[in-house]
């Protein structure tokens, strides 16, 4: 029961992450071309210095692979369950309010759109609290 709940959730939140990715992609395109492919391919020159050279810098590449499936496996563990809800609703709420902050930068029309958007967001970060409380 526990694992669909996370999955539940999860799948709640996607409206929050996945506005949040598109904000941050059209911020960083928005600064020009020089600066905001720059930053872009200092992200992924990043990681894929652990291609290159993956003696030296493997490891970023496994710390990510590491930390992804932590955050899809994390409530299997019965010692991290309330953890990962809690982490789940802390990472959704921050989500929506950088996605609410950038929206009321624009004006109201633009936040109650948002608004609209990240209702299930809000549902899932209720849900991640009320589940966290519930499988304590």
């Amino acid at each position: 029961m526990v694992y669909p709940a996370y999955l539940l959730t999860l799948l709640l939140m996607v409206p929050a992450f996945g506005l949040t990715a598109l904000i941050a992609t059209l911020l960083i395109l928005s600064t020009g071309f020089k600066e905001g492919f720059g930053a872009l391919f200092q992200i992924l020159g990043y990681l894929g210095a652990g291609i290159a050279e993956p003696l030296r810098y493997g490891y970023r590449i496994v710390a990510f692979l590491v930390v992804s499936g932590f955050v899809l496996t994390a409530v299997a563990f019965p010692q991290l369950r309330t953890l990962s809800f809690w982490g789940l609703s802390t990472a959704g709420t921050l989500c929506a309010a950088f996605c609410l902050f950038a929206a009321s930068r624009e004006g109201t029309p633009e936040t109650i759109n948002a608004l609209i958007v990240l209702s299930p967001s809000f549902v899932g970060i209720a849900a991640g609290v009320w589940f966290a409380t519930k499988f304590q």
